[in-house]
């Protein structure tokens, strides 16, 4: 069998670009995190060292394990928030659980997105997935703005809401970094003159 100059190339390029990443400690993961500690916590189950790309999967899972129990403790006060979960608190509450379902949707189309193993996401793939992770990272009502909604005798509550906003930034950081630099141009913006 013969190979032709182009199934060659093909071949090399198909290599290169599905070639593996090398292994790197969490420290050497969570270096440039602005929540390094909350970093190597999210990445603590994991066996030492890892590849890039099985951090910011692992990652999307704990997001998703949070948002999970948002869910619960936002049904728990909705549903048993007696005149507090019906009144004023109680329709932000609601507000705060329809956008919680919104991360839950969004992490579990990055999981499905990123897949089992180390796979090789087009760059049309890795655009959706920054995308998504960016949306739940910068939702306007996300997890911190829930907590200032709960009720003041649940401080413990309140103080998991905002953890969870800094656990979806380091997922974010740990899938932006697996999937590599944004390769797209800038998009140039001309003023008219004035």
């Amino acid at each position: 069998m013969c190979l032709t100059p182009a199934f060659f190339l093909l071949l090399l390029h198909t290599a290169a670009v599905a070639a593996p990443s090398p292994s790197v400690s969490t420290a050497a993961a969570c270096k440039s995190s602005l929540y390094p500690k909350l970093c190597r916590a999210v990445l603590a189950p994991l066996r030492l060292p890892s590849k890039p790309y099985e951090y910011g999967r692992f990652s999307v899972k704990q997001a998703l394990k949070r948002a999970g129990r948002t869910s619960k403790l936002l049904d728990h006060y909705l549903a048993g928030g007696g005149d507090w979960g019906r009144g004023v608190g109680g329709g932000a509450l609601e507000d705060c659980r329809q956008l919680n379902g919104l991360n839950l949707e969004y992490l579990e189309t990055v999981e499905a997105e990123l897949g089992p193993g180390e796979s090789v996401l087009n760059p049309a793939g890795a655009d959706r997935v920054r995308a998504l992770m960016s949306a739940v990272r910068h939702q306007p009502a996300g997890p911190a703005s829930t907590a200032s909604k709960l009720p003041e005798s649940s401080p413990s509550s309140a103080a998991a809401f905002s953890d969870e906003t800094r656990v979806y930034g380091v997922s974010l950081e740990l899938v932006s970094a697996a999937l590599g630099p944004d390769r797209r141009e800038p998009v140039r913006v001309r003023l008219a003159p004035r």
